[in-house]
C-alpha cells in the first residue's frame, strides 16, 4: 500500500470516528507525528477526503472537516435505500465463495460482540456493508455506497456521541 494511500485511510477513519471532529481544521503536520508518517503524504489525503463529502477547503485558511447534519442523515438514507436495495441481488447473483466465508465469520464476529458495544458493532456493520459491496462486482456502485455508508456512519456516531 502506497503511503498516500494509508494517510487517506487513517484519516479518513478519524473523521468518520470523530478523533477529528466537524470543522476542526487538518493539522498536517500533527496527523505526521500522531500517524508516524511523512508530510507528503499526510498533504495528499486532503486532497481526496472533499469527493468524499469529509472535507472542504476554506480559501487562504486550507482544509477542515466538513459538518454534518440530521439533514444530511436523512439525505444519505434515501439515496442509499434506493442503491442498497440493488446492491444484495447483484452480490446473490456474484459473490464468490471466499467472500461468502468472509460474510460468514463476520456474522459469527458480530454474534460474538456484546450489544453494548456500540463502536465494535458498528466497526463489523462497516466492514459487512464494504464486503457485500464487494460482492456486487460493481466498483462505481460500490463507490458510491462507500461514500454514502462513511458519511451515515459518521452521523450516527455523531448521534450515538451526543
Amino acid at each position: 500500500m502506497r503511503l498516500s494511500d494509508q494517510a487517506y485511510g487513517l484519516i479518513r477513519q478519524r473523521i468518520i470516528t470523530l478523533e477529528l471532529p466537524p470543522l476542526s481544521p487538518i493539522d498536517e503536520q500533527a496527523l505526521s507525528q500522531d500517524l508516524h508518517l511523512g508530510r507528503t503524504p499526510i498533504r495528499e489525503a486532503p486532497q481526496r477526503l472533499p469527493a468524499d463529502g469529509l472535507v472542504f477547503h476554506a480559501p487562504r485558511r486550507g482544509p477542515f472537516v466538513s459538518e454534518i447534519s440530521i439533514t444530511d442523515l436523512q439525505k444519505i438514507f434515501e439515496a442509499r435505500v434506493v442503491m442498497e436495495g440493488l446492491c444484495p441481488r447483484l452480490a446473490a447473483q456474484r459473490v464468490t465463495p471466499a467472500q461468502l466465508a468472509k460474510m460468514d465469520a463476520l456474522m459469527q464476529e458480530l454474534s460474538s460482540t456484546p450489544n453494548c458495544d456500540n463502536r465494535t458493532l458498528m466497526t463489523i456493520d462497516e466492514r459487512y456493508h464494504r464486503l457485500l459491496y464487494e460482492s456486487a462486482d460493481n466498483e462505481f456502485l460500490a463507490g458510491a455506497l462507500r461514500r454514502l455508508h462513511a458519511l451515515s456512519f459518521r452521523c450516527g456516531i455523531s448521534c450515538w456521541t451526543a
